[in-house]
């Protein structure tokens, strides 16, 4: 019975190994005098220079680029805009198709429309609409868990690496038992 545990463990405990090695944390062999640099949370650092259309770097050398929106890829905000005020979604749907169409005939696009054009389709379509009409602003709105919202993405962020930390640490734990058990 007790050799089938340690059969166990040796084999969770290469496993371990072998995945840190493929996904490049870890060492070729095992270690119990430095753990620290498997529970050690990962550092990203972000660098973005210019503005849309210019990449963004992250320290492991993974980059893209951000994009502005071209055609009506924003005329939701509009609708969601118009939510926020205590508007019915099938009327703030009605106001956004509308908004969209207003551009379309004048060749266009949505942050275009003056603000009277705006109220003209709806009432409560005020001059703060311009603060959702942009990619930030779009990404700012969407604040519900899991949203594009910095303060959501910070926590999304901080989750990720609480659950890493602690993977992180059973994988130490279980290398340290392994290399305890074979020293034995």
């Amino acid at each position: 019975m007790r050799s089938k545990r340690k059969i166990r463990l040796a084999a969770a405990a290469l496993a371990s190994t072998l995945l840190l090695s493929a996904c490049g944390g870890g060492s070729d062999t095992a270690s119990t005098e430095s753990n620290e640099e498997l529970i050690a949370p990962p550092v990203v650092e972000v660098q973005a220079s210019g503005g849309f259309n210019s990449p963004v770097k992250i320290a492991s050398g993974v980059s893209f680029t951000l994009s502005a929106p071209t055609g009506f890829s924003l005329a939701t905000e509009i609708a969601d805009f118009l939510v926020t005020k205590n508007v019915p979604f099938g009327q703030a749907h009605e106001a956004a198709g509308a908004c969209v169409a207003m551009c379309e005939k004048l060749n266009i696009e949505l942050h275009q429309l003056s603000d009277e054009q705006f109220s003209l389709i709806h009432p409560s379509l005020d001059p703060s609409i311009r603060e959702v009409l942009t990619v930030q602003g779009a990404i700012a709105s969407r604040t519900t868990a899991g949203g594009t919202a910095p303060s959501e993405v910070k926590k999304q962020i901080a989750a990720g690496l609480k659950k890493s930390l602690h993977q992180r640490t059973e994988i130490a734990n279980k290398s340290k038992a392994f290399s305890e058990m074979m020293s034995s």
